[in-house]
């Protein structure tokens, strides 16, 4: 759990963390069309929803900050375009051995859980990430908010 980084870090002197970075508009949207529970309810609401994805952001970039060499972001979009040259990074800045293959989880024949409530796949596809645009209308209040933090353009 991202909140609790800081105190892993600081427990675990040798452990590591892999920050998926994703664009924010189809972040956004993954997070709104999922049912929101008791400990995610700014997911029901797309200020509150862009307030959160900010304050994650910033907390992501005080983590690096603090830990240079012990945390990772990699983004989710350039590791779709060339999953083997990313898969080798992450597995060299985690220190671990890397072999042909491990980046492609549709090879891995054991369980892979995902960040997603309703569904676990090994990879998303990458027309995903496209999805939020469907909804284009619906969304303008997200993306206008994402737009006046810079993280998406304006139409």
């Amino acid at each position: 759990n991202v909140l609790y980084a800081a105190a892993i870090l600081r427990a675990l002197p040798e452990a590591r963390v892999v920050h998926v970075a994703c664009d924010a508009m189809p972040q956004c949207f993954a997070l709104l069309r999922e049912p929101a529970d008791d400990q995610h309810p700014f997911a029901n609401d797309q200020a509150e929803l862009v307030g959160y994805y900010l304050a994650f952001a910033d907390w992501m970039r005080q983590l690096e900050t603090a830990f240079p060499k012990r945390v990772q972001s990699v983004r989710y979009e350039q590791w779709r375009a060339v999953p083997g040259l990313v898969s080798r990074a992450v597995f060299r800045f985690c220190e671990l051995p890397y072999e042909p293959g491990y980046e492609d989880p549709a090879a891995n024949r054991k369980p892979i859980g995902s960040g997603s409530r309703s569904r676990v796949q090994a990879v998303p596809p990458a027309a995903e990430s496209d999805l939020w645009r469907h909804s284009r209308a619906l969304l303008a209040p997200l993306r206008g908010l994402l737009a006046d933090a810079g993280l998406a353009a304006r139409d």
